[in-house]
């Protein structure tokens, strides 16, 4: 039987303790590192970006269209029938859509997906019937109602029915089905265009 093995000087146990601070100090440096790299990577897209539109939220219960940034420098104007975001433009006649469900709201509403990508037009439909379309063309968004919309300020553009209501439906480019069917306004929390 082989008798234990007897702890070394202490040069060596320091030189283990010394060791173990270098690899410590190795993963610390692996870590910041990579969160400089991907904070340097969002800012890189962000800068690389030509996009000026702010992103553009639907809300459930009432037919709201809401512009997200209050930087003072986009407001919806009136474009014949149509309304347009007046500054800014899209780096391109695309839009990311993401419809952001109720907590707890089953995907099943959504047969087509949540989150779609290279999206040319969008069109939510109210429980009464009425309607807006969203479509992104000459790179500036443009908003077509089939009814007359209220401005209560430069950001919102807002539809009032006489009764309660609900987004009953989002559909996608010019697909006649809709991704996402709703019953009620408890399930759906908005739709997004980015």
């Amino acid at each position: 039987m082989a008798p234990d093995k007897v702890v070394g000087s202490t040069a060596e146990v320091r030189l283990v303790e010394l060791s173990e601070q270098i690899r410590l100090l190795m993963i610390v440096v692996t870590v910041v590192s990579f969160a400089v790299l991907v904070t340097g990577l969002v800012i890189l897209k962000l800068l690389l970006s030509t996009s000026t539109e702010p992103p553009i939220h639907v809300k459930h219960g009432s037919l709201v269209a809401e512009l997200e940034v209050a930087n003072g420098l986009n407001s919806w104007k009136k474009a014949g029938n149509k309304w347009k975001i007046d500054k800014g433009a899209k780096s391109d006649n695309t839009y990311d859509v993401e419809i952001h469900l109720r907590s707890g709201e089953a995907s099943s509403l959504c047969k087509g997906g949540t989150d779609f990508k290279g999206v040319t037009k969008v069109r939510v439909t109210y429980s009464d019937e009425v309607w807006i379309e969203l479509e992104s063309t000459s790179q500036k968004t443009f908003l077509t109602p089939s009814f007359a919309l209220t401005q209560p300020n430069d950001r919102r553009l807002e539809h009032h029915p006489s009764a309660s209501g609900y987004i009953r439906e989002v559909k996608i480019n010019d697909n006649p089905d809709p991704v996402c069917t709703f019953d009620n306004d408890t399930e759906l929390d908005y739709v997004g265009l980015y």
